[in-house]
């Protein structure tokens, strides 16, 4: 037991003696209560324990138990002192009685018709006097503890005297002459109330000594038997060897003499083996903690950091080597010295004030500074301190740890160089952007004036090609009339109808088939021109209502093809109403167009569940897709689907081939993107991601506070 653990903890004995010693009352009390001198008194010849003494014996184990305790409440310290003060009171009064006859009678309270002539003897008086003086100055400290222990000690050896008389048959070891005698469960109950007090506090007094020390607790533990089992045993032998006519008095005392010294070597001889083992347990325990020491120096010298302590004046006391090494210096030229005299210039200010904060707040957060080595460089450090108080809770000494950070200091220099070329490449970079931007604006703007100056110059001539060809049909169809006079001979009128209905009608129409197809082209070329200047109007689009406009418009191609077309929910969206009526309008037109005319059409208009997000963008977007069981898209054409003027099935239906461009043109000035999975032969799936409403709940998913998916990849 250590002894703080003494100091709080009194020793198992003390209890099992309190315990005990409450024990033997309560049974002398049960044997009042039952008529049973057995239990009063424990044997035929002894006297019995008054109900009183029972009662103030239970008081003061009490105490004593209670006293124990190192951390008392109040009222239990006032508890424990009034049973003290109750035992010696007990002890008092009835050493007066005793001494001036006055015939108190107080330990006749109890039982008084059953107790005869019984009351409390004068030993017994005596042993509550000094028992509870012993538990009011132990418990209280009004003295040095010795006089609190040699009262307890007085009680111990009365009382111990008092059970040697009853064993050995000496009267007058345990009473007075014509006065009663202490009984004998009386005295055993005493001895184990003044041990108990004795082992209560184990910190203080002879316990102190007996508990704490190895040595001393063993020698104690192993005299005390001698002392007590092994003499009270010879004495007895011998007592009863005399009685008996064994022997005399001369051969008693030799064998008495004999098994004691015998008794002794025993004991000498099992304590020195005893110290021994402690002895090389010490040795042990020491070895290890030298071992310890030698690693915990080893560590602590060739730690990865620097430490080192310095004292309250920010002298270095101690230092480790990986510091020294770091450094350059040896340990000698450090110690004694300041540690600002081994940093930076710079820094010793910054130290100086950062030291104070450390001696105020007893620790110091990480702090740069730069050290000084001995050939003058600079080693980049980051430094932390703790203060360590001495027993008065003054600064005494600082604990610093060291770290080079000499590694993230070029790494960051690294960096740094790095951020600024970066920087300067970005800044090139972004001119060069800047000025192929203006030259590609002013390269659409030039294209786009091109774009309309060439469908301008273009449409006067198709005018005039288309009124010239009105003109011809016209021409013919004078002539046919004329080729119906009879006057024309039979086979000149053959000739020229065959030449007007085959030769010229045939070219008449060619004309207009290309007059058409070329003004459809610039249209178209005028419609893409026009796409990059519109202004969009960007709002909150219902695109389900948007969807179902275009269907409705496209009502009789959709009859014509015998087709179905399913429009599934879609989301609200974020743009142009026109613009976005024309994406869906034009990939409805276009899967409309290439359905396969060998197999019932059919068209699905929907959405992917939930918004996603797009990387590099910022917002919500929603994923749109129409599909279609077409022709669908050969390999060969991927690529080029969405160029101007391309056409994958020439022959399934008109057009110019810039329906996928516009559309392609509209979705990326929205910030969104198209493309499409085909097989051939199956049919196709257009997928748009165009921008979602911030705030605003589709009503499809929900879009509370949950991570939002990446969109869907291109093709993916």
């Amino acid at each position: 037991m250590s002894a703080q653990q003494a100091g709080s903890t009194p020793l198992r004995s003390s209890t099992w003696c309190t315990r005990g010693a409450a024990l033997i009352a309560l049974v002398a009390l049960l044997g009042w209560a039952v008529d049973s001198h057995l239990l009063k008194g424990w044997t035929a010849e002894s006297v019995a324990m008054n109900p009183a003494t029972a009662l103030v014996l239970l008081a003061a184990a009490a105490g004593i138990e209670l006293a124990s305790r190192s951390a008392l409440q109040r009222t239990a310290r006032r508890t424990s002192l009034i049973c003290g003060l109750v035992a010696a009171g007990m002890g008092l009064l009835k050493a007066v009685e005793y001494l001036t006859g006055w015939g108190l009678a107080f330990d006749r309270l109890f039982f008084s018709q059953s107790l005869a002539s019984n009351q409390v003897a004068p030993n017994t008086a005596l042993a509550f006097l000094t028992l509870g003086s012993a538990i009011c100055l132990f418990h209280v400290r009004l003295g040095p503890i010795w006089v609190a222990e040699a009262l307890a000690g007085t009680t111990l050896i009365g009382a111990f005297m008092a059970v040697l008389g009853y064993s050995y048959g000496l009267s007058s070891l345990y009473g007075f002459e014509n006065y009663i005698s202490m009984a004998m469960n009386t005295a055993a109950a005493f001895a184990l109330l003044a041990f108990g007090l004795l082992a209560a506090r184990p910190d203080r007094g002879l316990m102190s000594v007996a508990t704490h020390a190895a040595a001393g607790k063993l020698i104690f533990g192993r005299l005390l038997p001698l002392g007590l089992g092994v003499t009270l045993a010879a004495g007895y032998l011998r007592l009863q060897g005399e009685r008996a006519g064994w022997f005399g008095p001369e051969l008693g005392l030799l064998l008495h003499i004999m098994f004691t010294i015998g008794a002794i070597l025993a004991t000498l001889f099992w304590t020195s083996w005893q110290l021994q083992q402690l002895d090389a347990r010490r040795e042990a325990s020491a070895r290890q903690a030298i071992a310890s020491e030698l690693r915990t120096r080893d560590l602590y010298e060739n730690a990865p950091c620097g430490y080192h302590s310095l004292d309250a004046a920010g002298r270095i006391i101690e230092i480790n080597a990986t510091q020294l090494r770091w450094l350059g210096y040896g340990r000698g030229e450090m110690l004694g010295r300041p540690l600002s005299d081994y940093l930076a210039p710079s820094d010793r200010a910054a130290w100086s004030e950062h030291f104070d904060r450390i001696r105020e707040s007893g620790a110091g957060r990480e702090i740069e500074y730069a050290l000084l080595r001995r050939d003058g460089s600079h080693l980049p450090a980051l430094v932390s301190a703790r203060m360590v108080d001495d027993v008065d809770g003054q600064p005494a000494r600082a604990h610093v740890t060291v770290f080079d950070i000499s590694e993230r200091k070029q790494a960051e220099q690294r960096i740094r160089r790095l951020n600024e070329d970066l920087e300067r490449r970005v800044a090139d970079r972004t001119r060069e952007l800047e000025t192929l931007n203006r030259r590609l604006a002013e390269q659409i703007r030039e294209n786009e004036t091109f774009v309309y100056s060439v469908s301008h110059d273009l449409r006067s001539p198709l005018v005039n090609l288309q009124g010239f060809s009105h003109e011809i049909e016209a021409g013919c169809g004078s002539l046919r009339g004329l080729l119906a006079d009879d006057r024309i001979p039979e086979d000149v009128r053959e000739k020229s109808l065959r030449v007007l209905d085959d030769e010229l009608q045939e070219a008449v129409e060619f004309i207009q088939a290309a007059v058409t197809r070329l003004g459809g082209i610039i249209d178209a070329l005028l419609r893409l021109s026009r796409a990059g200047r519109v202004e969009y109007q960007q709002q909150a689009v219902d695109a389900g209502a948007l969807v179902r406009r275009a269907v409705q418009a496209s009502a009789a191609s959709i009859a014509s093809r015998g087709a179905e077309v399913v429009v599934s929910d879609l989301p609200v969206l974020w743009g142009d109403p026109t613009a976005i009526e024309q994406i869906f309008a034009n990939l409805l037109g276009n899967a409309i167009n290439y359905l396969d005319p060998a197999r019932p059409g059919r068209i699905e208009i929907a959405a992917e569940p939930g918004a996603c997000v797009r990387p590099g963008r910022a917002g919500r977007f929603q994923t749109c897709f129409v599909r279609d069981n077409g022709l669908g898209i050969p390999r060969a054409h991927g690529r080029r689907i969405f160029s101007a003027f391309q056409r994958v099935h020439p022959g399934a239906a008109p057009g110019e081939g810039m329906g996928l461009t516009l559309v392609k043109q509209i979705v990326e000035r929205h910030g969104g993107d198209i493309w499409f999975e085909s097989q051939e032969g199956a049919g196709t799936t257009f997928f748009v991601t165009l921008p979602a409403p911030e705030g605003i709940d589709d009503g499809r998913s929900d879009h509370g506070d949950e991570r939002l998916s990446a969109c869907p990849a291109r093709g993916g």
